[in-house]
């Protein structure tokens, strides 16, 4: 009995090691996971190569949640991170979003000015447990999510690099608020639906115009789609973050 117990443990001992060898060799690839980070709930594709400082956080928009914009991370460089954060506030029928919304209205700027702020609290947190750079920061939203990125560009004109809003809009107000757009020194990119029924396409020409007047580089895409980003506005996408 004591023999059989030895082989038994040696077994499991072999089954141990062959099971972290596994583990080892699955961290060092690409697939997406979820982390749980002082209270937030991420989805992280980590670089496929060597070892990179570029970050690209995810917005998703109302409804959404960390896994919505896993569709669009082809779109991005494989050399970078890619973090997607759920959003803080449940919407209705389901899912997440970053502050209420009834959707016959746009959220007002001051609506959207402490979740961007709890927003670049914990992305800055998560950067640095996750030990990379917090100064190659990348923003890429969608609806909802790119009004919390533009706020974000309005309070926090230094944090990011580049901004991809998709099938968004500017918050009312933003002009009265604190922030300082002129002092953003990145390139914005706009893309949006000429038959987007959920946000006129009218709000991407009032961003653009906006960020102009501010003497933000922007390029603007509007193509023929719906509340969603299209096959010219996903090119634009993959261009403007795989180009310097």
């Amino acid at each position: 009995m004591r023999r059989v117990w030895i082989v038994s443990h040696i077994g499991h001992c072999f089954a141990v090691l062959a099971f972290r060898q596994i583990l080892k060799e699955q961290s060092k690839m690409t697939q997406p996971y979820t982390l749980l980070e002082n209270g937030w709930i991420y989805r992280i594709r980590e670089p496929e190569t060597g070892v990179s400082h570029e970050v690209i956080i995810l917005v998703h928009g109302w409804t959404g949640d960390e896994n919505s914009m896993e569709a669009f991370q082809h779109l991005f460089p494989k050399n970078a991170w890619l973090i997607a954060p759920r959003g803080i506030v449940t919407a209705s029928p389901g899912g997440y979003g970053w502050t209420q919304t009834d959707l016959q209205s746009l959220s007002p700027f001051e609506q959207f000015s402490r979740p961007a702020s709890e927003f670049r609290h914990h992305i800055t947190a998560l950067l640095q447990f996750l030990k990379t750079s917090t100064k190659n920061v990348n923003l890429a939203g969608f609806s909802q999510g790119a009004a919390l990125i533009y706020t974000l560009l309005h309070l926090f004109p230094d944090w990011a690099k580049k901004a991809a809003c998709m099938s968004g809009f500017l918050p009312p107000n933003a002009g009265s608020g604190s922030g300082a757009l002129s002092k953003f020194k990145g390139q914005v990119l706009i893309t949006h639906g000429t038959e987007d029924k959920m946000i006129p396409v009218q709000e991407a020409w009032r961003a653009a115009d906006a960020l102009k007047q501010a003497g933000v580089p922007v390029l603007t895409i509007i193509e023929p789609s719906g509340h969603k980003l299209g096959p010219d506005g996903a090119k634009g996408v993959k261009l403007f973050f795989n180009s310097n």
